[in-house]
Order: structure tokens, then C-alpha cells, then sequence
């Protein structure tokens, strides 16, 4: 058996390579730039222009810890007239125009030289519009020059810089200051007389290696120089109470930093290991372990720690940050993922645990009362939208006119501290505000679940060793309960593997309805902000336990019919 899982696991690894690989040439390709919107989330958006060197610097980190500082991927394809470094330049239109208009020219040299005098004349004009000796004509057309060079910045064809450049020079000559464009419009004939170059003919071949942004995007900084930096932590909390263990000369202790409380031990002069072990909330201590972190002085004496800046890639759980908030893709979905999975198991338990028993009855008793009667029922509930449920729900059991039985939102009072709470207080609190939504996430699997469950089992009881068993003279209920029962349940085991995408994609509907922040909800605002990241996270994890659940699937298979080999 363990044999045959690893032969299973190992088939459906290029399936999950390929899920991944086609996530990231849709995040590739998807509108707008990372950059930007991951700046703009951070609330760096530039506007103005002071902040546009802060802006720039902040965009260069920024796309560092993405790896779009590097190559796409392990290799490139393309003709002797492309750069093979274009992943450099930070803007993204910019990028894209200067790739189109170098496939038509054919000559990457004299394309960067006409884009070098443009951004020159730009950072001259900026200069010469502030000058406070113009009068506002001249420095509306000043406006106007700069705002048609940097158009001539992100022009894809030979015949929009050409426009371009005629509207600069009706521009300049109504502005009359003597601005040249001498040299920008020799560095455009030289394109010209270039255009069609016999490079663009030429296939070419760059290996890049591990150094690309497939690689950074699926395993981070695996097989590459880490990338870490000093944090110095001079004039904090944790900096005081160092200092004050230093002068106590004991090699471990425990240090009160605000509310939290951490165990040091001296690893020498000049290095400590710290650990978070308990934080205080409303007075009360709580244990809480993260892990060990060195603290050291560096070449000033100033205590600071390293950190590690790299990606751990989405094999890592690593999927970048939210284009929303710039909070990290990973810590979000988790949070959500358990609030889905919980109800998506919980449900999937109740509809299992009250269809295989009505399933087997009614194809015991097939054609009879029970069978008529509870296949009406079920159709008539899995008629019922899961939204029209729901709401029937809360206004009858969640309404103070009606029946105050349960909440009608949420899944615990946000008036109560949850983390003072017990286990079972914490069960016993949260049990109220999961019954509603387990209801509507449940009862519409009861029809399908069933009538999978009673087709299974007629089949299976008119099989010609079901007959032999009751001719040995075995009892109704061992040749039901037994013998029939494991080898129809082979289509409740396909049913059964698609527990797992379904908790990632979770309920949009019944998430609203009761305001639940699940995997459904979540998805949905995603969607609607064009969060990317979050899309493709989603996307992934979704594609990556699709492919699980079928291999749980064919090791149920096995487990339930030996006949079936987890080969085949």
C-alpha cells in the first residue's frame, strides 16, 4: 500500500507543477502593475513630486521582495535584437513599450539611447517649469513638453514618436525659450534608418538559472544567497531590559516587556537568545511560544537582530502580500481557511452521518413508504436555495420578535475575550453561532448524498454474492451492514474528495447572510478589489487540494474494494 501512495504522490507532482506554473503566467499577465498597487497599499502612491524619490526607492524594495528584478524565468527565448535584461526597468509600461518598439527596430542599443535623452530632457524640463521667472503661459507649456516626453516614454511604434516629437516642436516654438530637441530627434532618425534589422530574424537562447521570478515565486530564496539585514532595536523597551540583565550578570532570566514576557539566555558578551513565552491581556498571563531570535551588537555596540528579507515561496506558504493592505497573503488566507474547513467538515460529517443511514434504508425498503416518502422530502429541501433557507432562519430563529434562539451573525460576541476562555467555555460560547450556518451548509446534501447512497446500495444488492451470502442463511443485517454496504460507498468516496478545494473556495452566499469571514467571503472581495495575489493563492491552493483529494479518493478506493488497483 505505502508503495502504491508514493507511486500516486509522485504522478501527481507535474500536475501540481503545472497548476502553479500556469498561477503565475496568469499573475504575469493580470492588469496593472504589483508594483504600484503594493506601494499604493503602503501609502506610497507619489502624487506629488516630493515624493517621487521616496516613491522610487520604496518601489525598488518593493520589487526586489517580489524578484521582479530578475529574469521571468530559468530561461529565455527570443531574437538576437531583445535585451535580456528589460526585467530591470521598474516601470512596467515603460518595460513593455521598450519591448514592442525594439522588436520593430531591431537595434537595443540606439532603442536605449532614444529612451536615455528622453528621460534626460524630462529631468531638464521638471528643473526648468519650476523656475520661478516664468510667467504661467510658460510654464503650462513647460507642463505640456513634459507630459508629451513622457508619453514619448511609453510609445510602442516608430510613427507615435513620431507625432510625438511634432507635437513637442509646436509646443517649443510657441514657447520660444530655446529648448532643443536636436539630439532626440537624431537618436529617432537613427531608429528609423535601423527599423527592421536583420536581429529581429535571429532566435536566441539566455540560460538563467535559479536566480528568476519562477523560482523566487514557487521557492523563495531555496538554492539562492540569503538576503538578511540588521535591525537595530537601540532606544526600544527590549533594548532597556537587556541592558538592565547585562547588570545582573545571570546567565538566563525572564524580562517583562510591556505585556509580553520573554526568556533570555546569554549566549556570551555580546549575543542573547530571546523567546516570547507569555503575553498579559487584561491582566491575566497566557502562555504563547514563538521562536528563538538572536539578539547581538554590532560594530557600533548597538543591540539589533538579523532578519531575514527573502521569499519563501508558495511551496513555502509564502504568496506575497495583499494589493488591499499589504498584509502577507499567507497569514490572511490561514486565519479564513480554518473558519471554511471547519464548517465544510462539520457539514460534510452531518450530511454523511444522516444520508448513508436514509440511503440504505430506502434501498432496503426500496419502492416502499419510507423510500416514496423521504425521496419527496429531500428533493422538496434540495429545491431550496441556500440563501432563501438562511433567511427564513434568522428571521425565525434570530429575530426578537419571533424566537431569540441563536445569533444572527458572526461566529463568537466580540464584547468577550476570546483568549481568556477555556476549551470547552470556548465551545460551549462559539456552539450557538455555528448551528444556522451548519444548517444551510448541510441540508441540500442530504437529496444527493442519499440517493448516491441508495443507488449504491440496489446495485450492489443484486449482485450474485449478496444472494450467496443470504443462501448461506447470514442474517438481513450482516449481509446489509457488511457485506454490501463497503463496496457501495465507492461513489460517496468521489463526493468525499472534493471536501478539500470546497473549504478553500468556501460559501460566498451563506457567508454573507451570516456574516461569517471565511474562505467565501474572502474570495469574493478579492475578486471585486482585483487583489491578484489573494485570486492566485486561491487558485493554487484550490488546484493543489483538488489534486489531493483525488489522491485520498483512489486510496479509499483501495482500501474499500481491493479489487481496484490505486495503479490504474
Amino acid at each position: 500500500m505505502i508503495k502504491k501512495i508514493f507511486y500516486r504522490i509522485f504522478i501527481f507532482i507535474p500536475t501540481i507543477l503545472l497548476i502553479s506554473l500556469l498561477s503565475f503566467v496568469i499573475s504575469l499577465n493580470a492588469p496593472g502593475d504589483p508594483v504600484e498597487k503594493l506601494a499604493t497599499a503602503m501609502g506610497q502612491d507619489g502624487a506629488s513630486d516630493q515624493n517621487q524619490s521616496s516613491n522610487l526607492i520604496v518601489k525598488t524594495k518593493i520589487r526586489k521582495s517580489l524578484g521582479l528584478d530578475r529574469p521571468v524565468f530559468y530561461f529565455g527565448l527570443g531574437t538576437l535584437s531583445d535585451c535580456d535584461t528589460l526585467y530591470r526597468i521598474i516601470d512596467r509600461e515603460e518595460r513593455e513599450a521598450l519591448k514592442v518598439l525594439n522588436r520593430s527596430v531591431g537595434d537595443w542599443d540606439r532603442v536605449m539611447n532614444f529612451q536615455s535623452i528622453v528621460a534626460k530632457k524630462i529631468k531638464a524640463l521638471n528643473l526648468f517649469k519650476n523656475d520661478s521667472n516664468l510667467t504661467e503661459v510658460e510654464k503650462d507649456l513647460s507642463a505640456k513638453m513634459v507630459f508629451q516626453l513622457n508619453m514619448l516614454k511609453v510609445s510602442k511604434t516608430l510613427e507615435d514618436c513620431d507625432r510625438r516629437l511634432k507635437q513637442l516642436d509646436t509646443i517649443n516654438s510657441n514657447l520660444d525659450l530655446g529648448i532643443s530637441f536636436k539630439g532626440l530627434k537624431e537618436s529617432y532618425l537613427e531608429l528609423e534608418q535601423t527599423k527592421n534589422s536583420w536581429k529581429i530574424y535571429v532566435p536566441s537562447f539566455n540560460f538563467y538559472g535559479f536566480n528568476n521570478q519562477y523560482h523566487i515565486w514557487l521557492f523563495g530564496d531555496l538554492f539562492l544567497e540569503k538576503d538578511v539585514s540588521n535591525v537595530l532595536i537601540e532606544g526600544t523597551s527590549m533594548d532597556k531590559a537587556i541592558r538592565k540583565f547585562l547588570k545582573s550578570n545571570q546567565s538566563t532570566a525572564e524580562i517583562e516587556v510591556g505585556n509580553e514576557l520573554f526568556a533570555i539566555e546569554k549566549e556570551s558578551n555580546d549575543a542573547f537568545i530571546v523567546q516570547l513565552v507569555k503575553t498579559k491581556n487584561q491582566g491575566v498571563w497566557k502562555e504563547k511560544y514563538n521562536k528563538e531570535l538572536l539578539i547581538f551588537k554590532n560594530d557600533d555596540g548597538a543591540f539589533c537582530y538579523e532578519k531575514d528579507n527573502g521569499r519563501k515561496g508558495v511551496f513555502r506558504g509564502d504568496f506575497g502580500s495583499s494589493f488591499i493592505d499589504g498584509q502577507p497573503i499567507s497569514k490572511k488566507l490561514w486565519t479564513k481557511f480554518k473558519i471554511s474547513f471547519r464548517f465544510i467538515i462539520f457539514s460534510i460529517f452531518l450530511a454523511y452521518l444522516v444520508s448513508v443511514p436514509i440511503g440504505i434504508y430506502s434501498a432496503y425498503k426500496k419502492d416502499g413508504i419510507f423510500d416514496r416518502v423521504s425521496t419527496v422530502v429531500l428533493f422538496v429541501m434540495y429545491s431550496l436555495p441556500s440563501f432563501f433557507i438562511g433567511t427564513i432562519l434568522l428571521y425565525t430563529f434570530s429575530n426578537p420578535d419571533q424566537w431569540l434562539w441563536f445569533p444572527e451573525s458572526g461566529l463568537y460576541d466580540p464584547s468577550i475575550d476570546m483568549e481568556s476562555l477555556s476549551l470547552w467555555d470556548t465551545l460551549v460560547h462559539q456552539l450557538p453561532y455555528h448551528v444556522l450556518p451548519l444548517i444551510v451548509y448541510t441540508y441540500s446534501s442530504f437529496a444527493f448524498l442519499s440517493r448516491m447512497m441508495r443507488v449504491g446500495m440496489v446495485d450492489v444488492l443484486g449482485q450474485d454474492y449478496i444472494r450467496t451470502a443470504r443462501a448461506k442463511g447470514l442474517s438481513e443485517k450482516k449481509v446489509v451492514l457488511k457485506h454490501a454496504l463497503r463496496n457501495s460507498l465507492i461513489p460517496l468516496i468521489t463526493v468525499f474528495a472534493n471536501v478539500f478545494p470546497a473549504a478553500v473556495g468556501g460559501s460566498v452566499i451563506i457567508e454573507v447572510i451570516f456574516s461569517i469571514q471565511g474562505m467565501g467571503l474572502e474570495s469574493y472581495n478579492a475578486i471585486l478589489n482585483y487583489d491578484y495575489p489573494m485570486i492566485m493563492a486561491i487558485f493554487t491552493i484550490s488546484g493543489a487540494l483538488t489534486v489531493l483529494g483525488y489522491l485520498v479518493a483512489d486510496i479509499l478506493y483501495s482500501v474499500v474494494d481491493p479489487r481496484i488497483s490505486i495503479k490504474k
